[in-house]
């Protein structure tokens, strides 16, 4: 009998790999970031860090660049704001919106955050060359240009 996708074992297909990929990375990276700061979840140190790159973001634009609902990135910004790594303030131009700014803590605790992070993606990347994870960039682009199309 002819295998078709629908008969093919989903452990054998590359999206279980890319998945498994992503959840195992996420475990690593949780554990790390535990040992620092023991009150931060991966997503939340990730606001964390796109909020120190550029500042004031929109939360909404938070949401799109973690894959999360709107909803979802308000709690995160509420804990964070609770634990005193951000302030939210109102807009000066737009009262619908609010201004997210890093506090000091939020500020000292990027450098730790930033080096956690290095030494994470150095571990996880080690034996795959440059060329090799280039490939793997362009390959992932095409699947995610595939299925927006």
């Amino acid at each position: 009998m002819k295998e078709t996708s629908f008969n093919t074992v989903p452990s054998k297909t590359i999206f279980y790999f890319i998945e498994s990929a992503i959840k195992s990375y996420r475990r690593f990276a949780q554990s790390k970031i535990s040992m620092i700061h023991e009150d931060l979840t991966v997503d939340q140190a990730l606001i964390l860090q796109f909020l120190h790159h550029e500042n004031n973001i929109p939360q909404v634009e938070l949401a799109k660049l973690l894959f999360k609902k709107e909803a979802s990135i308000t709690r995160m910004v509420d804990a964070l704001v609770q634990k005193n790594y951000l302030t939210r303030s109102s807009d000066n131009t737009d009262r619908r919106k609010f201004r997210l700014e890093l506090t000091k803590k939020g500020t000292s605790s990027m450098e730790e955050i930033g080096a956690v992070v290095t030494s994470n993606r150095k571990k996880a990347l080690s034996g795959i060359s440059k060329s090799e994870q280039e490939i793997l960039e362009q390959l992932l682009k095409k699947i995610i240009d595939n299925c927006q199309k």
